[in-house]
């Protein structure tokens, strides 16, 4: 959860940067957003949230949940393709909206039950689970450059990520 957590704050630090910085600046922050978001929601998606619908299996959260992050992945796809035609500003608003809501919701409703109900080796594995999703979002990344940001780098990122929490699922 601690992992997660820090992964909100740093989302929120990269959204600002990404709408301060211009040019080339501005698109490698939102490169190192797209990545994260990229990496932080698969990461939900395979390791906690399924976690939360065993324990509460008559409880909507993960249901909501994983609802608002498939609508994150397709606003985030959004913002990739307007960025990488120069239109980054157009939809860089809506997605931080939605991903600040589900961060708060998250942090909120869906941490708390897990620190209280699930084990802290269970916890643990967790942790490694999304520090393994981390290290194969970084894996062949190569120096960054403004191409962190385009379509196909966020979507192999993701195919990467996905691989290496296969054996975690």
């Amino acid at each position: 959860m601690e992992l997660l957590t820090a992964h909100h704050a740093r989302t929120n630090r990269l959204f600002d940067s990404a709408a301060r910085s211009t040019g080339d600046d501005a698109r490698m922050a939102f490169g190192d957003l797209a990545q994260l978001i990229a990496v932080h929601e698969i990461a939900e998606e395979r390791i906690v949230h399924p976690l939360i619908r065993r324990l509460r299996p008559d409880d909507h959260l993960a249901d909501r949940l994983v609802d608002e992050e498939s609508r994150i992945s397709d606003a985030l796809s959004d913002a990739v393709r307007a960025a990488a035609h120069g239109h980054f500003d157009d939809t860089i608003g809506g997605l931080r909206d939605m991903v600040t809501t589900h961060s708060r919701g998250e942090e909120h409703d869906e941490f708390p039950k897990l620190r209280r109900t699930v084990p802290v080796q269970e916890r643990r594995e967790m942790g490694r689970a999304v520090r393994a999703a981390e290290a194969a979002a970084a894996d062949e990344a190569g120096p960054r450059d403004p191409a962190w940001a385009e379509p196909r780098a966020v979507a192999q990122t993701a195919d990467r990520v996905r691989d290496a929490l296969a054996g975690f699922s």
